[in-house]
């Protein structure tokens, strides 16, 4: 099969090659000029193959590692200039009025690499469901699932300035870090998510952030106030609507403690929140600088189809769609992706996360020279499995024909233990090496999870579970793991069947692992089950 990559340069050169060759046939006579109707028709025919070759190579930059061993992104720069290249030149011929300011750079491309993802991991989540409200839960419970919870009063050292590229592929974040990392998510499906957060009269610029919310047109006109639905990311679920139903609005929670009072755990362990805390609250809106860059908002508007991406923020349309919120006293500008690029460059959080990453970076040994071969094997699963590339072949229609190479790329990052030889006695890479195969034991669990085998899903879950050296993975273990249980008693056919099933991730989410005791979203998740 030809990409389309091949196939818009094949079109390309034809423009160049074809044309002067079949000249060759004609009379000796001067040529017509063609008209300036047939070269724009022309111009704007080879802009759209090469971006749309462009757009081939951005989907490709998930095969280039970042950062290298010293994180100085030397192996992506070369695949990052070219495709920046290739999009400016298509976008150059689809718009003469161009200028210097419009052209791309080269952290322009890397920051579309981690919209690529972003989109990608959307599309995933969302699978075909249609309804905005569906599709909000769907990237939520993605979000929770796959982003293992880094509690607010962890040390410093662990709470780091991750950039949304960094959450999607260390697979952690805190409560804070969910909540922007859905609301990218949802950005990218069309969807509006906005940051709810209790206004401070003393500081307006430094509000206290409370829980994301979709927001949706009123049923009945869009001259009427939006509705927020509420989606919780410390408990990890969206705030249960009236008799446990749907999800709660905000005007709902407001005028009935109730609703919230559903998520107490028990009498020691109340949700924080109250009705009468919800006042007094702001809107915040991510408007970092790549949705407010002319040039990012231009080439939104060249993409279309499966290339499109979410470049841009209407600020004004949606800032007056949340005035009309009697709930909100205002609406904040939100540039967290800004503060988190300066922040992430400061000498102690940019060597932590270049520590973080070099287990990615780690390349497979031959054996025999002790040499290392190939890419890393971690990199190539994890970029893949973010963005919902679970399969070699994506455009291939017939099952049968599909191989999924997501897990022979994982597999390959777990090598056993007898293979290693002579590995054991380096300190260092012995480290780097434990570390990869834990982290490619847990997300084999949850690749296994969304492709429905859920018995090989238990079986590596457990295996993070029962490993005293598990490289931190314990608290998603026991929740995927208790997931696993929920979706086989909702497939179950037998009622006693899915009772046990139910007990079971009751059990699993209220048990103590390594010492590690059950956090707030494993609590709650084991007292709706016992209710239900």
């Amino acid at each position: 099969m030809v990409s389309r990559a091949t196939s818009s340069c094949v079109k390309w050169l034809a423009v160049f090659v074809v044309g002067p060759l079949a000249g060759c046939t004609e009379s000796a006579t001067t040529p017509t000029a063609p008209s300036e109707v047939a070269q724009k028709a022309e111009r704007e025919t080879l802009g759209r193959h090469l971006l749309a070759s462009g757009a081939d190579m951005l989907d490709g930059l998930d095969s280039f590692v970042e950062g290298g061993s010293d994180f100085r992104e030397t192996t992506t720069e070369d695949a990052v200039k070219q495709t920046v290249r290739r999009l400016n030149e298509g976008l150059a011929l689809l718009d003469a009025s161009r200028t210097d300011d419009d052209q791309l750079t080269v952290d322009d491309g890397k920051v579309l690499r981690e919209i690529v993802w972003l989109r990608d991991a959307a599309r995933f989540a969302v699978g075909d469901a249609t309804d905005p409200l569906a599709r909000a839960e769907k990237l939520f419970d993605w979000t929770v699932r796959n982003i293992q919870l880094i509690p607010d009063d962890a040390p410093a050292a662990e709470r780091l300035p991750f950039l949304p590229w960094h959450t999607l592929v260390f697979g952690k974040g805190t409560a804070l870090d969910r909540a922007w990392l859905f609301q990218l998510l949802a950005r990218q499906q069309g969807l509006d998510v906005v940051l709810l957060a209790y206004a401070d009269t003393k500081n307006v610029a430094a509000p206290h952030w409370w829980c994301p919310a979709l927001v949706l047109d009123a049923a009945s006109g869009t001259d009427k106030a939006p509705r927020f639905h509420l989606f919780e990311p410390h408990w990890g679920v969206p705030i249960p609507g009236p008799r446990g139903q749907g999800v709660a609005t905000l005007e709902q929670v407001a005028g009935d403690d109730k609703l919230l009072r559903a998520l107490d755990i028990d009498a020691e362990h109340p949700y924080p929140v109250k009705s009468a805390d919800l006042k007094q609250l702001v809107a915040l809106v991510e408007t970092s600088s790549i949705y407010r860059s002319p040039r990012f908002a231009k080439l939104e508007q060249a993409l279309s189809g499966q290339d499109k991406l979410v470049l841009s923020l209407d600020r004004d349309g949606l800032a007056a769609k949340l005035k009309r919120a009697p709930q909100l006293t205002g609406v904040v500008e939100w540039p967290l992706r800004d503060v988190r690029y300066t922040a992430s460059r400061e000498k102690e959080p940019y060597d932590k996360l270049s520590e973080l990453l070099r287990p990615f970076n780690r390349r497979p040994t031959d054996l025999e020279t002790g040499r290392t071969i190939g890419l890393p094997p971690l990199w190539r699963a994890r970029v893949r499995h973010v963005s919902g590339k679970y399969y070699e072949n994506m455009t291939e229609t017939d099952p049968e024909l599909r191989r999924l190479g997501i897990n022979r790329w994982y597999q390959v990052a777990r090598p056993a233990e007898d293979d290693l030889g002579p590995l054991r006695l380096d300190t260092v890479n012995w480290e780097y090496i434990h570390r990869m195969k834990g982290h490619a034991t847990y997300w084999l669990g949850l690749v296994a999870y969304d492709l429905g085998n859920y018995d090989t899903a238990t079986t590596f879950l457990k295996l993070i579970l029962a490993d005293p050296t598990n490289v931190g993975w314990v608290p998603g273990a026991r929740y995927n793991l208790g997931r696993t249980y929920e979706a086989q008693a909702a497939a179950a056919k037998d009622e006693a069947e899915r009772k046990r099933l139910r007990d079971e991730a009751a059990a699993v989410y209220r048990k103590t692992f390594q010492q590690l005791s059950p956090d707030a979203q494993c609590l709650w998740r084991a007292k709706s089950l016992t209710a239900r």
